[in-house]
């Protein structure tokens, strides 16, 4: 009987510990959105850098999700009419072209094309250069009032 009890002790803490651990890991583990913060609409936003070639490419692709108070944020060296597709994208999103520290130009509430070959994707493009480009949840735009010409202020760590 001893052995029966001892065997269901020890399930029991490992259970407990189990749990402990993820509780931690949760708590400890860094939102992908700390690489600074936007401000726009008055409204702030944590963003997120795509700071490597790979992460451009990317951008919020393969992600489910965007918070109401998160953004992916592209930075170039040049101001360009940058072009951005929906590849990967399994949620729609707004994508705000920005020029030194002005909106130039919004795309709101871009739909993915799953299933779209590359060359079937459409192409988004701002009607002015940009050397910013924001992407945030589809529709972040209206419900902010957002517009051409507002002010962006960005502050990186």
């Amino acid at each position: 009987m001893w052995k029966l009890a001892l065997s269901v002790a020890l399930i029991l803490a490992v259970i407990v510990m189990v749990q402990l651990a993820r509780e931690t890991s949760k708590q400890t583990m860094p939102t992908q959105y700390d690489d600074g913060i936007i401000q726009l609409a008055g409204q702030t936003l944590n963003i997120e850098l795509a700071k490597t070639a790979q992460k451009q490419r990317i951008g919020l692709g393969g992600r489910d999700s965007i918070g109401e108070n998160e953004g992916m944020l592209f930075v170039y060296n040049q101001a360009k009419p940058h072009g951005f597709w929906m590849k990967g994208m399994l949620m729609p999103i707004d994508i705000i072209w920005i020029d030194g520290n002005r909106i130039v130009d919004i795309s709101a509430e871009v739909q993915p094309q799953p299933g779209a070959s590359d060359r079937d994707l459409q192409l988004y493009s701002p009607k002015s250069p940009a050397d910013k480009v924001l992407e945030v949840s589809s529709g972040w735009a209206k419900r902010n009032g957002l517009t051409i010409g507002d002010v962006v202020q960005i502050s990186l760590p």
